[in-house]
């Protein structure tokens, strides 16, 4: 039978949404592209093909369509948060979109180190119940992942080297092995 455990108080209750800094397009990165976004406010991103997109240093606030990486494309981003919001941003609200990481490109992500977003990757607007998923060779990615309203996935080769902070996490493949939770090696059975 599946584990559960009992929910805990949201420890990041405090945290605000960012401003959306400054408006871009859309963008869908395919083929052999190499694709260099700056911070702003995006209505999507996504990365398809063989596409290699870099996230310059900073927020990328996503109203509406979220983040899809899928087939060989790899993402490098550090010092970044990602904010995945509803299509009404600044006001809760609109269609959402979800966070799907997969295929079997590269993904080095690393959160801000600094501000009150230090140590924060991704940011699931709290009225946003899309689900998140890590698949695939989704291996390089630090810091903490807050979506409280929503479950994670993680799944195929998936690991997780930070904390989260989910309304539900599921565990597929061998990402189970690769989860470990708070500083105890030890571990106990009913």
């Amino acid at each position: 039978a599946p584990e559960t455990a009992d929910p805990i108080a949201d420890p990041l209750s405090i945290l605000t949404a960012p401003d959306g800094g400054t408006p871009r397009d859309a963008v869908n990165c395919t083929n052999n592209s190499v694709l260099t976004i700056a911070p702003g406010l995006y209505a999507k991103i996504r990365a398809s093909g063989n596409c290699q997109l870099t996230l310059e240093s900073g927020i990328y606030v996503i109203a509406g369509g979220g983040l899809q990486v899928s087939g060989n494309a790899s993402i490098t981003g550090n010092n970044v948060l990602l904010y995945n919001a509803g299509s009404f941003f600044p006001s809760p609200g609109g269609t959402f979109g979800s966070i799907q990481l997969g295929g079997t490109g590269t993904f080095i992500l690393s959160p801000l180190t600094t501000g009150a977003y230090n140590g924060v990757l991704i940011f699931q607007a709290r009225d946003n119940t899309k689900p998140l998923s890590l698949s695939g060779n989704a291996t390089g990615i630090t810091g903490t992942i807050y979506a409280p309203a929503a479950q994670l996935t993680l799944s195929g080769n998936g690991e997780l080297k930070s904390s989260i902070v989910v309304d539900t996490l599921r565990l597929t493949g061998s990402a189970a092995s690769r989860l470990t939770a708070g500083d105890d090696d030890s571990s106990e059975t009913d």
